[in-house]
């Protein structure tokens, strides 16, 4: 998929992908070949991204030559993967969204999809079984699925995610992207939405057998003080089940009770330390660790003028370490129903690692931000940040989790009981948030349902867990919106002049680095959202095309577990629902 240095070097230098390689027929841009040449790409080792067998399609053949180092178009005039704007969250570059001739435009020798996993095969997931080698893709042809019915996602008010929905429907047969800017009913199997504003207005405009990308409300929810309130609040009647959220107070709201635990903590050798998060903080923005009054009342004081509230958790002060740096894992939970809860864990997720050695936090290095917070918006300007271009590689300051648990597996540690424990986290914490909206919102319990008249929402939450020594999962919090970006940022200074792509693509100076840069694609970010998005889709299109399938039939075949709410006691699931 890509071609990565042959001996991994330390620094931006180590991976620096081949731009070419990574875009799917949807989004590729025309090639300037000679009238004699063919139009596909050399063969590369190939990314699953989450599609079934009966899609696969057989690679074309390779050019006669190659350029040493293509861009992302051959056209230098044309707009890189992202546009040189400030504002990410806009679409990432003017692809086409519809494919007028996609045989002409075949990358399918390297998105080929894997086979579709029987129930058998796949009663036990990877945790039990023998280690997965790669992410590659399974030799031998594929059988056709007959033609039915298209399934096609409105990209129109996707934003950002426009990429990896483009790639997604790109390896599977029958489906299609489109976009209905002015249209007053919107079409499409599935709209995909990003803001709230588009939710509320596209709702009543909704046929019964349209799909919405967002639950109603849950963003307001997923905010942190939102969340903090419904944690806390089942954390007081339950405290076994909901160990794993660490003690969390809402300030000012509980202020008092905050200052009376600081004054009585200074007394502790080591002093415990607590990190403060404004409510509508993200990628970082307003995160400091606090040890002491002072601390507190100064970031109280600096909160933005958006909001006025944040919360204030115990620090977990010894995490686990892979290399002596600390992480954390960004897990993916699609949620298809409230009531009866329907969550899925995906199998694939992220593993965020800090770009400097984790210290226990103390007075002298509260302010090493990269060594005590793992996002990726803060350790990507770190001049030992890690590209890794390889998904089945443990290395990197991005890995995949499906590395980590190998990783685990072969060290010993009890890799499926782990793997358990975040099921049930992610479980707990998605009922907690359903019967606050619920209670909240009985307007949506159609919406929200399971089976019955449409339409439906379902929503792809970002869960970020950290695992402490003994590996128990702790909860650090709940994103309604999870970037889906595709792309990783390389400063220019940091690339050797002979790795540069050729034409060279245009230089980006957006807010995303403070240094010129260049947007490559990331082939971890592909592995691991391709096959979030996909399988979250995949799972959307039988609920649709199928009158009152299973949960666990919903899953098979997918990278998804089902969260069984069964799993949970009757008393905590009953109280639920009157909470």
């Amino acid at each position: 998929f890509f071609r990565p240095c042959e001996r991994p070097q330390a620094g931006y230098r180590s991976a620096v992908p081949e731009p070419w390689v990574l875009l799917p027929p949807a989004i590729m841009p025309p090639t300037k070949t000679a009238p004699s040449q063919g139009r596909g790409l050399p063969a590369s080792p190939s990314i699953d991204v989450g599609s079934t067998a009966h899609e696969q399609r057989a690679p074309t053949a390779p050019r006669a030559r190659t350029p040493k180092l293509p861009s992302i178009t051959e056209d230098s005039q044309s707009t890189p993967l992202h546009s040189d704007h400030s504002d990410p969250s806009l679409p990432m570059g003017p692809w086409e969204v519809e494919d007028a001739a996609p045989h002409e435009r075949r990358v399918e020798a390297l998105l080929a999809p894997q086979e579709e996993a029987s129930a058998e095969d796949d009663a036990d997931g990877p945790w039990d079984g023998e280690p997965a080698e790669s992410i590659g893709t399974v030799e031998g042809s594929a059988t056709r699925r007959p033609k039915g019915p298209p399934f096609t996602v409105n990209v129109t008010w996707a934003r950002s995610n426009t990429n990896i929905l483009k790639v997604v429907c790109g390896v599977r047969r029958g489906w299609k992207c489109v976009q209905t800017p002015c249209a007053p009913q919107p079409k499409g199997s599935v709209l995909w939405l990003v803001q709230s504003s588009d939710v509320e207005e596209r709702l009543p405009h909704l046929k019964a057998s349209q799909w919405i990308s967002k639950i109603p409300g849950l963003g307001e929810v997923c905010r942190k003080v939102a969340t903090a309130r419904a944690l806390n609040r089942f954390r007081d009647r339950f405290p076994e089940d909901f160990d794993f959220w660490p003690r969390t107070w809402i300030v000012p709201d509980e202020l008092k009770d905050l200052d009376a635990y600081l004054l009585k903590a200074r007394k502790r050798k080591p002093v415990p330390t607590l990190i403060f998060k404004p409510d509508d903080g993200a990628q970082g923005d307003g995160i400091f660790l606090i040890q002491t009054p002072g601390d507190l009342s100064r970031r109280l004081a600096n909160l933005g003028h958006s909001t006025d509230q944040a919360i204030v958790q115990k620090y977990l002060p010894r995490p686990f370490l892979l290399d002596g740096l600390k992480f954390d894992l960004r897990l993916y939970a699609a949620v298809l129903s409230l009531r009866p809860l329907r969550v899925f864990l995906c199998r694939e997720g992220l593993v965020r690692v800090c770009t400097q050695p984790y210290e226990p936090p103390g007075s002298r290095n509260l302010h090493k931000v990269n060594a005590h917070l793992t996002n990726y918006s803060l350790n990507k300007t770190c001049h030992t940040f890690v590209h890794n271009a390889d998904p089945g590689a443990d290395a990197g300051s991005k890995r995949t989790l499906s590395t980590l648990l190998d990783r685990l597996r072969a060290a010993g540690h009890d890799v499926p009981d782990t793997w358990e424990r975040i099921q049930a986290l992610v479980l707990r914490t998605v009922l907690a948030l359903a019967s606050g909206l619920l209670a909240a919102r009985p307007d949506l319990e159609g919406l929200t349902a399971a089976d019955g008249p449409g339409p439906h929402a379902f929503t792809l939450l970002g869960i970020d867990v950290l695992l402490d020594e003994q590996l128990d999962p702790c909860l650090l919090e709940v994103n309604n919106n999870p970037s889906l970006n595709i792309d990783s940022v390389y400063p220019l200074e940091a690339i050797a002049e002979e790795e540069l792509p050729t034409p060279r693509p245009k230089t980006c100076k957006c807010m995303q680095h403070y240094k010129p840069h260049l947007h490559l694609p990331c082939a971890v970010d592909l592995a691991v959202k391709g096959k979030a998005v996909g399988g979250a889709l995949e799972m959307v299109r039988k609920q649709r095309d199928s009158v009152g399938v299973g949960p666990h039939e919903l899953a098979e075949g997918q990278p998804y577990d089902f969260c069984d709410p069964a799993d949970l006691p009757s008393a905590l699931l009953q109280a639920a629902w009157e909470l």
